[in-house]
Formats: C-alpha cells, structure tokens, sequence
C-alpha cells in the first residue's frame, strides 16, 4: 500500500502543519493483461467549511512505470471525476 498525505505548512512552521488531504493506493492483485494492474485509492480532501470529502475510485498501471506515475495516475483521475 502506499499512502500519500498533503499537509499545509504555514510560513514553514512545522508546529502549525494541517493535513488538507490523504490518499491511500494498493494493488487489488487483478491483471487484466501482462504488465497492467488494478489499483484501488480512497482518500479524503478537507473543505474550506471544515468538512472532509472522500473518495475512492480504480486506475490500471503499468508496472513498468515508476511510483510518481502512478501516483499522477490517481490524481488525474480524481480531478477528472470532480
């Protein structure tokens, strides 16, 4: 599993950090053909008003490709589905 946490660090004070959001990815061990894997992420955003929103989704990688790449993978998804 990897997990991604994004913190706010006011004027660099790590006392004051925030976490403003968290994702979570692992591979559910289903390769739909050689070299692809599928991916689940959950993870949650904080709002402005103090509220968290989660979400959850799936992508397929390469596994060939590097971490980074599936970390934007997850990213790109999340925005795309709003």
């Amino acid at each position: 599993m990897i997990r991604v946490t994004i913190d706010v660090i006011p004027h660099g004070v790590e006392s004051k950090k925030a976490t403003i959001g968290q994702f979570a990815i692992w591979n559910t061990g289903d390769q739909p053909e050689k070299d692809i894997y599928k991916y689940d992420y959950k993870g949650f955003e904080s709002l402005l008003d103090g509220t968290d929103k989660g979400f959850e989704g799936c992508v397929y990688h390469n596994r060939k490709d590097d971490i980074i790449t599936l970390i934007k993978l997850v990213l790109s998804h999340c925005i795309l589905r709003g």
